[in-house]
């Protein structure tokens, strides 16, 4: 709201300067000898003034602050070391403070496992979440993040393993041609990794198909229990 009122009294000031240039002594009747020039001093001033009340207003507020302690970052970081991942980087965002209470503030923080919120209260770690999903509450790991998401390098890994199953599977390997890796999907829970994607390769006839593929593995993706084409 202040900084409407602001901008529309900067609006009408420049209005009342193109009026005072033309005619001094209508628009400034309070001065005793009105002329251009100090229609010019009277806009130059008041611009100044506006202008630095509005630039206080407009002054973007520092919403990429650090966690407010190197105590309370050492916090996330054990919290995140007993759920099998790594802090990456962190900044605060004000849209997320009071939502765990009065007072409490959170933060977006990016891991080697993908992005968790924090949240704290009275500078002590109340809360990790992630998709919704409560991670940490005070004081308790309530679920492990590697159990549910892989690092860029273990799904590498699972893809490379994958990729050297399947040619096994084909009539001719050396013409498999897989999709890139953005184009290649998994769902992981504690029980095990499914996996799709796609791949083209010749078939019996030596024709170069598009085929789809899913496959099941083992918890930590070093086994493939079941490979179906779709």
């Amino acid at each position: 709201m202040m900084e409407f009122i602001l901008s529309l009294l900067c609006v009408v000031l420049f209005c009342w300067f193109m009026f005072g240039l033309l005619n001094p002594g209508a628009a400034a009747p309070f001065l005793k000898s009105p002329s251009r020039i100090k229609v010019v001093g009277i806009f130059l001033v008041l611009s100044a003034i506006f202008g630095s009340i509005l630039g206080s207003v407009q002054a973007p507020r520092d919403n990429s602050s650090a966690v407010a302690s190197a105590a309370q970052e050492q916090q996330i970081e054990t919290a995140l070391a007993t759920m099998g991942t790594k802090l990456k980087s962190y900044e605060h965002d004000e849209l997320l403070d009071d939502n765990e209470g009065n007072g409490s503030k959170g933060y977006r923080l990016k891991t080697d496992r993908g992005n968790v919120i924090a949240y704290f209260k009275d500078d002590k770690l109340y809360s990790l979440r992630w998709a919704d999903r409560d991670l940490y509450k005070e004081g308790k790991t309530l679920v492990k993040l590697n159990d549910y998401l892989l690092t860029d390098g273990e799904f590498m890994n699972v893809i490379l393993n994958l990729k050297s199953v399947i040619k096994t599977d084909l009539n001719d390997p050396d013409s498999a041609e897989f999709a890139d890796y953005s184009e290649w999907r998994y769902e992981k829970t504690p029980e095990g990794i499914l996996v799709k994607s796609w791949l083209r390769a010749k078939n019996a006839f030596g024709a170069k198909i598009k085929r789809s593929f899913v496959a099941e593995l083992s918890p930590d993706g070093s086994k493939i229990r079941h490979l179906q084409w779709l």
